[in-house]
This record gives C-alpha cells, sequence and structure tokens, in this order.
C-alpha cells in the first residue's frame, strides 16, 4: 500500500487548525536554569570529575565523590560537608559501579592516577564507608605505551544468551 504523504501533512494541518492549536512550536533548544542547594567548600587543588553512589535504603546518605587532581579523592555528604579525604595521589576521572561481591552490596570506584600512571580502585560498602581496594592500582597501559593518563570510566557488560 503506497501512502499519500502530500494528503497526510496536509489533513494533519487542516486538524490542528480545526483544534485551535495556534502556538507554534519552538525551534532550539530550551534553557533551563538549575541552581545548586548545597556547594563544597572550596578546595587548594583542581576538584574535578564527581560521581554520585547512592545509598541502598536512604537517599539522603547518598554520597558525592570527587577527585583532586593533585591530592587524592574527596567524599562528601549530599549538603557538601567533607566526608573523608584520601591523599591517594593525583587522581583523576573518577567513576563507579554496584555489582555484589561475597553476597554483599559493593561499590567500586575507579579514577586515573596522573602521578604514575595507574588506574586506581577504592571501595564504598552499603553504609557509605569507602576503602583502599586491594590491590589498590594497576597499569593504565602497556608499558610501551605509557604517558599520562587523561580519562576512563567503569564499564560492566552484561551477556544475554
Amino acid at each position: 500500500m503506497k501512502t499519500n504523504f502530500r494528503f497526510l501533512g496536509t489533513s494533519l494541518l487542516a486538524l490542528t487548525l480545526l483544534a485551535g492549536v495556534t502556538t507554534p512550536v519552538q525551534a532550539g533548544p530550551v534553557q533551563i536554569k538549575v541552581e545548586a542547594k548545597a556547594e563544597t567548600a572550596a578546595i587548594k587543588g583542581d576538584a574535578d570529575d564527581p560521581a554520585i553512589w547512592v545509598h541502598p535504603s536512604d537517599p539522603a546518605k547518598s554520597l558525592v565523590v570527587g577527585t583532586d587532581k593533585k591530592a587524592g579523592l574527596n567524599l562528601y555528604r549530599m549538603d557538601g560537608s567533607l566526608v573523608t579525604h584520601l591523599p591517594d595521589g593525583e587522581l583523576n576521572n573518577v567513576d563507579l559501579r554496584d555489582f555484589k561481591l561475597a553476597g554483599k552490596a559493593i561499590s567500586l570506584v575507579g579514577s586515573s592516577r596522573r602521578d604514575d600512571d595507574t588506574i586506581a580502585f577504592h571501595l564504598i560498602d552499603a553504609n557509605g564507608n569507602i576503602s583502599r581496594a586491594t590491590p589498590f592500582t594497576f597499569p593504565a597501559a602497556p608499558a610501551d605505551m605509557r604517558g599520562e593518563v587523561k580519562g576512563r570510566c567503569c564499564i560492566i557488560e552484561y551477556s544475554c544468551k
């Protein structure tokens, strides 16, 4: 069956006019103003790349994980107050993924460590406690390809059979 698109378009235009719709469709992006409800204190280093850890039962206890490119990893409450600072090198590009380890919910936090060209890993448990993973770092690239690690992200693949 062949569709007459010209007839269809004309019919839709007529229907729109009959329905009394006279407001033109906006062409272009809509600008939305977003205002922060909380802010962290300034740091001496270079804050970058936040990731949000969502508490499994109480969203108000969720945490913001942020890197300080000169001094390590910072963990903040949702009101912006600092929970802890981990002086673990020149970390950048933080990301996290949730999974189960030995039947317990855990979040793996990964970040690129620019001072020694490795990927650093931390763990956040279901209560929001953070610790260094063991082992803590892994080479970011083969030895013959080393250079400053600029970025990375965590990906979990699922296979369907």
